[in-house]
């Protein structure tokens, strides 16, 4: 189920897939990413925002305060994750695998594609630290590249709907990706089918339950399993689309 950007992705993360399941990624992220972690009681906007006042990271964040599950801060390829400790631990689990991936899809990717056009003279202009020459911001790599520090992703209405369509098109990877970190296509799609056999059209009972025995083996939210089934089943039914994935 690999797509060409996942597998860029990853291999910029140095992330391996899990192997045990329900997986510590938090351990994994520790030792391979330059990320730090905190969990804050009742995460909300306006907690980022004085979080990132005692960091002492200049940085505009949304007037409009609301409630969080996650929230990234990502600067100079190093990252913050925030995580609400009121959720419970399947969802902190892919709360946090939903903020890496952004991390990796939309910070380090980019920098990595800066980086390898440009070479080093243009750590600077992606740390903030320089303004971008002509002739680098002419560039269609840099056009890509977030500038700076990157809070993502806070392009939300007060209510916490995704209002662009960037914002939406870079939430469902960032769903994607999650779910390939904590649930690798290959071994999830044979714990459906485990459950819901080679039958092409199951009942809404069925995939429900199939949803159920997902959430309990990697540990997800079951929402967010009922999602995946529906994602598994339509490939398995046909090649995933650019609409559902997006490829590059």
């Amino acid at each position: 189920m690999s797509e060409l950007w996942m597998d860029e992705a990853l291999r910029t993360s140095k992330l391996r897939l899990g192997s045990r399941f329900p997986r510590d990624l938090r351990a994994d992220v520790d030792m391979y990413l330059p990320v730090t972690t905190e969990v804050m009681p009742g995460l909300t906007v306006s907690a980022v925002r004085s979080a990132l006042q005692r960091r002492k990271i200049e940085h505009h964040v949304s007037d409009s305060d609301r409630e969080l599950h996650g929230c990234l801060v990502a600067r100079g390829g190093h990252g913050f994750v925030f995580l609400d400790g009121a959720d419970g631990e399947a969802e902190r689990r892919f709360s946090l695998a939903h903020e890496i991936a952004h991390f990796i899809a939309d910070h380090l990717v980019p920098r990595a594609r800066a980086l390898e056009a440009f070479g080093e003279p243009i750590r600077p202009v992606l740390n903030g630290e320089r303004a971008p020459t002509r002739d680098e911001r002419l560039s269609a790599v840099l056009a890509r590249v977030p500038l700076g520090v990157q809070v993502l992703l806070m392009a939300r209405g007060p209510g916490g709907a995704v209002c662009t369509w960037d914002v939406a098109e870079s939430e469902r990877r960032a769903d994607r990706l999650a779910f390939e970190l904590l649930a690798p296509a290959a071994a999830a799609m044979a714990s459906v089918q485990g459950i819901l056999g080679d039958v092409e059209d199951p009942s809404h009972h069925d995939q429900r339950q199939a949803a159920e025995h997902l959430a309990s083996q990697f540990g997800l939210p079951v929402t967010e399993a009922c999602s995946y089934v529906y994602l598994l089943l339509s490939r398995r039914r046909r090649p995933l689309s650019v609409e559902i994935f997006g490829r590059r």
